[in-house]
């Protein structure tokens, strides 16, 4: 008998794949104004495994919540990287798991 699956904290909650839900924070260099910002969310956004995405132009971040089963931070870096800026990990946190 399976133990009943832990509360999803995602907003979306469709993911796909098993993998644990993560919230991971980009630090982003090379943003202009705000559509920089909105193209970088769109992309990120439309990237297989991101539930969630928002990106700042003024604090200069990116906060992804992502299935780790479906995409890898190195993914989400070199797509940030592909649109032309440039891309470093802050902190992270691991959803559903709690190590403290």
């Amino acid at each position: 008998m399976r133990a009943p699956p832990a509360p999803d904290f995602r907003a979306g909650g469709d993911a796909e794949g098993g993998g644990e839900g993560m919230k991971a924070e980009f630090h982003i260099q090379g943003m202009h104004c705000e559509s920089c910002a909105a193209d970088i969310k769109e992309t990120l956004e439309e990237t297989a495994g991101v539930e969630r995405a928002e990106v700042t132009f003024g604090g200069k971040t990116a906060n992804v919540t992502f299935d780790d089963g479906v995409v890898q931070q190195t993914t989400l870096i070199k797509k940030i990287q592909d649109l032309g800026y440039q891309a470093t990990v802050g902190d992270q946190q691991q959803g559903a798991t709690n190590n403290g």
